[in-house]
């Protein structure tokens, strides 16, 4: 019983370690962002615009699969909960990028570049009633 227990323990620490990946958001301000030209910001503020598209519909996935996980575990298989993913990276990574898009947007607006860039800010309220009517 001990070494069961024992490898139950063992099993269920080797397994929480993949409990998803570390986020590695972007910095807000890089180097050489001062020297960026106008047709630069924007191109840079189009290809966060493009990555934080992927990274919602990685955390859609990934809050999905936790929704499956939890209702395997709770039913057929316990240690089906350990493959949840709880670290929420892309949340995280997604955030940083929406910023450092932000600060781009004012130091490209700043500059006088036209057509000045404007970062739209996704209501909660209104997201919630969009996944709503997509349901």
């Amino acid at each position: 019983m001990k070494r069961m227990t024992l490898a139950m323990t063992a099993a269920s620490l080797a397994l929480s370690a993949c409990a998803g990946r570390e986020a590695n958001p972007v910095q807000l301000i890089q180097p050489g962002d001062a020297q960026l030209s106008c047709s630069q910001l924007r191109q840079e503020v189009e290809i966060n615009a493009q990555e934080i598209s992927r990274l919602v519909n990685d955390q859609k996935k990934v809050s999905d699969n936790n929704a499956a996980a939890v209702a395997t575990g709770a039913i057929l298989f316990f240690p089906a909960l350990f493959f949840m993913n709880l670290k929420g990276a892309a949340k995280e990574e997604a955030s940083a990028l929406l910023s450092r898009s932000e600060g781009l947007a004012t130091r490209h607006n700043a500059k006088g570049c036209k057509p000045p860039i404007v970062i739209q800010k996704e209501d909660p309220a209104a997201a919630k009633q969009e996944a709503k009517k997509a349901e």
